[in-house]
């Protein structure tokens, strides 16, 4: 039995949502509120030749090891390392990330497709350092 359009896809002018409706938007509600809850227990991590880095939740390094060993090759290849490491623990980070929204949504839901994409915009698989004016420049107002 139909219920109608989707409730997220009602525009004023449309009939009122049916409380079926308003179920369904609840129940979806909690179901995206209690999963973003769950991200915050997450952690990815990474290695890469030796370096290995720990990122939060929201992708931010929270630990990172480098080893003597990897430091003998000079200056340029332990920051390479060291991205790269960031990297890996990016990705792994993105696949729980994805692998929760399909859990929590459904393997072909809308949501998790929504969320899958915009991991590939917030981490493109590479780690890099910012230039100075992104991210650090901030214009109150207008």
């Amino acid at each position: 039995m139909s219920t109608g359009p989707e409730i997220s896809r009602w525009v004023p002018g449309d009939p009122p949502p049916t409380p079926m409706q308003l179920d369904a938007l609840a129940a979806r509600t909690r179901t995206a509120l209690a999963w973003r809850e769950s991200l915050t227990a997450l952690s990815g991590e990474g290695e890469h030749e030796g370096v290995a880095a720990v990122v939060a939740s929201s992708g931010a390094l929270t630990d990172l090891k480098v080893p003597d060993r990897s430091a003998r090759d000079g200056g340029e290849e332990v920051s390479r390392r060291v991205l790269e490491a960031i990297g890996a623990a990016q990705r792994d980070l993105a696949e729980q990330i994805r692998a929760s929204a399909r859990e929590a949504f459904g393997e072909d839901s809308d949501d998790a497709a929504t969320v899958s994409a915009s991991l590939e915009t917030r981490f493109p698989g590479t780690a890099r350092v910012l230039p100075p004016d992104e991210g650090t420049h901030v214009t109150w107002g207008r």
